[in-house]
């Protein structure tokens, strides 16, 4: 189950940016961090927008975020959101799986869901955008032993993001 839907957010996601109506594609910086720890994560990634309807549209995203203050940890995300776009603002939810990389644990894929709000500045082709996210992700910790007591068996992802990037395509993004 976990191989179609993954196989259904990489379809959407090539379709968006093959597709000659997809409005905008760019790359963003993104910054998040985990409720559960003091660990800040930092990275960027790669964003595909097609307009659905004029006020509706598909986002799809791939990134890096990369967290080493407590454990040194690598998440992938690859995501799908649709969104509601009021003039330069936007509201939207989303789902994701996470691909964890990790030195010290061994975290399960996992996925999640989000829910995104944001601000879009378009000029000609060009265009800016920020937004805050929250995650909802509880990935897996494989290899705990029941027996040990009180040892957690998952990792509570749940926090806070902001993303800021660039757009080109075409206006309205």
């Amino acid at each position: 189950m976990k191989r179609i839907c993954l196989v259904l957010l990489l379809a959407v996601f090539a379709v968006g940016t093959a597709a000659p109506s997809a409005n905008a594609i760019g790359i963003f910086a993104s910054w998040w961090t985990i409720d559960e720890s003091n660990d800040d994560g930092f990275g960027g990634g790669l964003r595909s927008k097609t307009q659905i309807v004029p006020m509706v549209a598909i986002d799809t995203r791939v990134s890096w975020v990369k967290f080493s203050d407590t454990v040194d940890m690598s998440v992938f995300p690859i995501e799908a959101t649709g969104i509601l776009k009021l003039g330069m603002l936007y509201a939207g939810i989303g789902v994701g799986y996470y691909i964890f990389s990790a030195d010290d644990v061994d975290l399960e894929n996992a996925f999640g869901w989000y829910l995104a709000g944001g601000i879009e500045v378009s000029l000609s082709k060009f265009g800016v955008w920020g937004e805050v996210k929250w995650t909802m992700l509880s990935p897996d910790i494989e290899g705990v032993d029941p027996d040990l007591g009180d040892v957690p068996t998952e990792l509570d992802a749940d926090g806070i993001g902001f993303n800021v990037g660039v757009m080109l395509g075409v206006p309205g993004m």
